[in-house]
């Protein structure tokens, strides 16, 4: 291996201990499977920080079954604020 090849493997490590990292704690900190966010950030990029963003962050709404806009009963009841 050249030098640069060894540095461009560290580089690549690096990225993906550190995108593991992130994961695992943000989705331990939100209760969602940090386990699987953690290994699966080991062995891909960016297509687990993509999905966790768009399942876990955005509140995708199936897989929960509720939307969004959940939190807002005031509406549907029919009581003003």
């Amino acid at each position: 291996m050249n030098g640069w090849e060894i540095a461009l493997f560290a580089a690549v490590a690096i990225v993906l201990l550190c995108q593991s990292n992130w994961l695992f704690a943000d989705a331990r900190k939100h209760s969602r499977i940090p386990w699987f966010w953690g290994l699966w950030g080991l062995i891909n990029f960016p297509l687990p920080l993509i999905l966790y963003w768009l399942i876990v962050r955005r509140a995708w709404p199936f897989g929960r079954g509720r939307s969004r806009t959940d939190g807002d009963a005031g509406e549907r009841s029919g009581r003003s604020g």
